[in-house]
């Protein structure tokens, strides 16, 4: 039996599999979860934002059309485009 992963499904792999690895190799008090603490910390409604827009852009729980991460990985790949035509 073969196993093939498409490349969406490596990349959260791939996610996961650097997360366990760098919150368990990681000095005390820089786990990830201990980096959102302070930056909540610092800039409580920012950095709030920032992870739900996140998982709300996971999820797929808002449209296209407004789901900023969306826009800025679409102009991402426009610019790609332009800059790199035959890629």
């Amino acid at each position: 039996m073969v196993w093939y992963l498409r490349p969406g499904a490596l990349a959260w792999l791939a996610l996961g599999v650097g997360v366990v690895t760098y919150n368990s190799l990681t000095r005390d008090g820089e786990m990830l979860s201990e980096a959102a603490d302070r930056a909540i910390a610092a800039h409580p409604l920012l950095a709030r934002v920032a992870v739900g827009a996140v998982a709300i852009h996971v999820a797929n729980g808002a449209p296209a059309q407004i789901d900023p991460i969306h826009w800025a990985f679409t102009l991402l790949r426009r610019g790609k485009e332009l800059l790199f035509p035959h890629a």
